[in-house]
């Protein structure tokens, strides 16, 4: 829900880990070794906390933000690392495949039950299908497709374990499969694909009944979803349903060149345009945050212009370059350079189901990550990083008392920074509908929660709160310094037809008419065929701007 959608799954995920990290800390244990994800992960935030304290973005709440994720997601490696230390890896790996694939079965149902009818007795749990595409409980649906693939990798290892027979084996994996075609996502035929791929090359290092109980079901797992893509949505649209095929649901793109299909040719035009942002600025980048607004600086092309802003290129390796430079995304793509090298080392040296699972589920959230922006949300980077951290092997000691004591700290502090970050949301949440004018509210209660936004501008939730601000501001010559000043750093974060228009008026109601006009014709360049909503909306502001402004907007046919 607005006015930030993943805002609660999210802050469960910090929730959960902070809380971890805390137990973590009240435990004694054996020095602590750093995997080198852990550390590389630790340099990145710590770059990042320099970028904010530097002032190089428009707004340091994101690169703030930003280091905290990444380190959030160095400790949940240390974490993950420990707990092998604790209880040895099959153990924590078989706790964690049983708690991944009750998630999975139960959003199986959610999805399954979208398509069929939500039973009223279970009405406020299940969320609701948007489109032609089922979502379950995670609220989209490729990220949905993503955790059913590790509900399926937990399977898989779970039945190699011999935790799970023949029978409930089959029947986890048909309601799996199924629910993942109903998602309509062709990565799932890329996740299965992981999955064989590794079962076959594990038993060909060492042949041995608990191998083979990992190979030949991966083999039958990959077989079925890449069946299912096709065969599900088919049978189910017989009776009547109208969904989409993961393999045929998108239409070729209005757009032409070499690929005609429209998502994939969208992908490639982002990556495009990703590294020319990357190339203006190959050090540091152009600021966490700030894709978006560097993107429509250097112009959109026409396929990316829509409604939709793009605030990532949906890919993370491009995203790092392009926002935090070679600096960012070389640390980050170090560290899981070296993860990447000790797990598939240690699987070719020592096969094990242990090892297949974790690399199965590091596969799955790192080929997601190359295709979506997964891991840009704290409860799929959270998973990853303990996964990662399970698998890590040796590097450098922490003496038991330090371990403790970076445990306890961080554990103190998220508690601090997560009350502090759930009560500013609570006063967003409050205020976002009056102040932008989707409620009956007086002019008082307006002017009121116009104000608890400004305050906001100094919380970590800057960036969302001054957009929703901004958009509330009224048209009027009124603090314009202000407003102004404003509008461009949500320019930078957030360029939106509405924010561009706005924006423009502004400055022309400030006597700066160049830039306006200079504004809104790039504006016009980039919306294009949508000439008639920046019409009217310039039609809505005080004379003097629309004077300013009729130089800019297209010439009317007579």
């Amino acid at each position: 829900m607005p006015p930030i959608g993943a805002f609660y799954d999210e802050w469960l995920a910090f929730a959960f880990g902070v809380a971890a990290i805390g137990l973590a800390a009240a435990c004694k244990s054996a020095p602590l070794r750093l995997p080198a994800a852990a550390i590389c992960l630790a340099l990145f935030a710590l770059a990042l906390f320099v970028r904010a304290i530097g002032g190089h973005t428009g707004y340091p709440q994101s690169s703030l933000l930003w280091g905290l994720y990444a380190l959030f997601a160095s400790l949940i490696v240390m974490l993950g690392h420990d707990l092998t230390t604790h209880f040895a890896q099959s153990r924590v790996c078989d706790v964690l495949a049983a708690f991944l694939l009750a998630g999975a079965l139960a959003n199986s149902v959610a999805g399954v039950l979208q398509v069929a009818g939500i039973p009223r007795a279970i009405d406020s749990y299940v969320s609701y299908l948007r489109g032609t595409r089922a979502i379950g409980n995670i609220g989209q649906a490729n990220l949905y497709a993503n955790y059913l693939a590790l509900g399926e990798a937990a399977l898989v290892y779970l039945f190699a374990r011999g935790k799970i027979g023949m029978v409930a084996g089959l029947a986890c994996g048909a309601l799996l499969v199924g629910a993942a075609a109903l998602a309509a996502s062709r990565a799932s035929a890329l996740y299965a694909l992981i999955f064989a791929l590794l079962g076959y090359i594990a038993p060909r290092q060492r042949d041995d009944p608990q191998m083979r109980g990992v190979a030949r079901p991966a083999l039958i797992l990959a077989v079925g979803v890449m069946a299912a893509q096709w065969l599900i949505p088919a049978a189910v649209n017989s009776f009547g349903f109208h969904l989409e095929s993961g393999f045929e649901r998108n239409a070729a793109s209005e757009w032409g060149g070499p690929v005609r299909d429209e998502s994939t040719h969208l992908r490639l035009v982002a990556w495009e345009l990703a590294w020319r942002i990357f190339m203006s600025a190959p050090w540091i980048g152009v600021g966490p945050d700030a894709f978006a607004g560097a993107a429509f600086a250097r112009g959109l092309p026409p396929e990316m212009a829509g409604d939709q802003v793009w605030t990532s290129p949906h890919n993370v390796i491009l995203h790092l370059l392009a926002e935090t430079g070679v600096i960012g995304a070389g640390l980050v793509c170090a560290g899981m350079l070296f993860w990447f090298r000790d797990s598939v080392g240690a699987i070719r040296r020592n096969p094990d189901p242990a090892k297949w699972f974790l690399l199965a589920c590091a596969g799955v959230e790192c080929l997601h990550a190359l295709l979506e922006y997964s891991l840009l949300y704290a409860h799929f980077l959270a998973l990853t990083a303990l996964v990662m951290g399970v698998a890590s092997g040796t590097g450098p000691s922490m003496l038991p008392v330090a371990r403790r004591a970076l445990f306890a700290s961080s554990a103190l502090a998220g508690m601090v920074l997560l009350g502090a970050t759930l009560v500013a949301y609570h006063r967003f949440d409050q205020a976002s509908p009056v102040a932008t004018g989707r409620s009956l509210a007086s002019d008082h209660d307006v002017a009121r929660d116009r104000a608890s936004l400004a305050r906001l501008s100094e919380s970590l939730l800057a960036p969302r709160t001054e957009l929703w601000l901004f958009l509330a501001f009224p048209l009027d010559a009124t603090d314009i310094a202000d407003k102004i000043a404003v509008g461009n750093r949500v320019l930078r974060f957030w360029p939106s037809r509405d924010v561009v228009v706005r924006q423009s008026i502004f400055l022309a109601l400030s006597g700066r008419h160049e830039e306006a006009v200079s504004l809104l014709k790039h504006g016009i360049r980039t919306f294009r065929g949508r000439d008639k909503k920046i019409v009217e909306m310039v039609q809505t502001a005080p004379r003097e701007a629309r004077d300013v402004l009729q130089e800019a907007l297209p010439a009317r046919s007579p």
